[in-house]
């Protein structure tokens, strides 16, 4: 009975465990495979996300491809370009549906308008593009990037997004680019602004506008945040043609202005180039409007056990800032004392025995704080004489019990 019992139980169980894995395959939703040309006006729906690119999607001229929020899109192809724009994307995602490109490898361009004399239409809001060469390759037309993150972009040496010949003003604005390369720009007489993104890192120059004759500057790169910059930032060059790119009223995580223009190429660094880039002022802290890195505090303590007069150590070792660090750690001990360190760790003696509420702060570079608290109490010194008391006692237990013993034997030996 006990074993048909056994047998009936494992079935069951067995059963459930199918029953729960297939449901899982029916919730994985099977990619929805696209590519060449579409031949009219389309929507890409969450409910048929994921969508798989298995050769380059061609949109041409009049043709509008809309991507709904929450959509995700893959490149699955070996095709270096991903969209080649000769119509319109509208990709609008939402802050908390954003929509989702991946690259399939190094070399991947994710939208080029090439081959196409005007027209094309790009406008990206609330994206994620990541893992690719770049982002743009455009000959001509409109632009549009807004409240977005660009990650992992440029690993090839060189690697830039173009934007040449635009046919209205261009808004590159409140973006995260998190170690991307840059923008390639010439041949305009529209503004390009570039103003109020985080970019975290570089691949190569992030801002490079090339000014020839007949032309003027037209870049506009203002209230941007420059954090853990490692190479030149902004460039400008130029045939014959003269005058300045507005790169003012920036963020650069540092007042040092020696470092600044070490990131910075222009005339002053090269007099065959007649034009320059005017970087003063510097703002001395994030534009309010700018993104910021998640930063979350955390810490804790030892020994647990906490006495006055006594050494206690914290720990914030587990406090994180998204795609980067924490760049200071602020403490208040809750009895008066405070302490900002770059160390995680800091170590600390209380006098009075109480009850405190030690204050974490923890500071990303963007300059955005997160704070959290923990209550201890903090015990008086134990009794000095305590320890040697034990010992006192534990030894006298000791002499007792070994003496009992030998009285015990010689007793059973006579």
């Amino acid at each position: 009975m006990k074993t048909l019992l056994r047998a009936f139980l494992t079935a069951l169980l067995f059963s459930g465990l199918v029953l729960a894995y297939n449901a899982n395959l029916a919730d994985a939703q099977e990619p929805t495979e696209v590519g060449g040309i579409l031949h009219s006006d389309t929507t890409w729906t969450i409910e048929n996300s994921p969508y798989s690119v298995t050769s380059t999607v061609q949109i041409p001229e009049n043709v509008t491809l809309k991507i709904d929020p929450g959509v995700t899109v893959t490149d699955n192809s070996t095709d270096y370009i991903m969209f080649l724009l000769h119509g319109k994307i509208e990709a609008h995602g939402t802050p908390s549906n954003k929509i989702t490109f991946i690259g399939g490898g190094d070399w991947v361009v994710f939208f080029n308008t090439g081959g196409v004399v005007s027209g094309p239409s790009l406008s990206l809001d609330y994206c994620i593009v990541k893992h690719g060469m770049s982002v743009l390759q455009s000959s001509c037309g409109y632009i549009n990037l807004k409240n977005s993150e660009l990650i992992d972009l440029g690993r090839i040496g060189g690697a830039s997004s173009h934007i040449r010949n635009p046919e209205s003003n261009i808004y590159i604005e409140n973006n995260l680019f998190i170690d991307t390369n840059g923008f390639d720009i010439a041949e305009t007489d529209e503004h390009i602004y570039i103003r109020y993104n985080l970019f975290k890192g570089n691949r190569g120059f992030l801002v490079k506008e090339r000014v020839d004759t007949g032309f003027s500057p037209q870049a506009v790169v203002k209230y941007n945040t420059f954090i853990d910059m490692n190479e030149t930032v902004l460039m400008i060059t130029s045939w014959g043609a003269q005058g300045n790119m507005d790169a003012t009223e920036n963020y650069w995580g540092t007042t040092n202005t020696g470092l600044i223009e070490s990131w910075i190429q222009d005339g002053h660094t090269n007099i065959g180039i007649h034009a320059f880039i005017d970087y003063l002022p510097i703002l001395t802290e994030p534009h309010p409007d700018t993104p910021t890195l998640s930063v979350t505090a955390c810490f804790e303590y030892s020994p647990e056990n906490v006495y006055a007069s006594r050494k206690v150590t914290f720990d914030a070792s587990a406090s994180f800032v998204e795609y980067s660090q924490v760049v200071e750690y602020v403490w208040d001990f809750g009895d008066g004392n405070n302490a900002t360190t770059q160390s995680p760790t800091i170590t600390y003696t209380y006098t009075d025995p109480e009850e405190y509420t030690v204050t974490l702060t923890a500071k990303a570079a963007t300059c955005n704080t997160d704070t959290t608290q923990i209550t201890l109490t903090v015990e008086p010194p134990p009794d000095p004489i305590l320890p040697w008391l034990i010992v006192a006692v534990a030894t006298v237990a000791v002499t007792v019990a070994a003496v009992a013993v030998f009285w015990k034997k010689r007793k059973s030996n006579q």
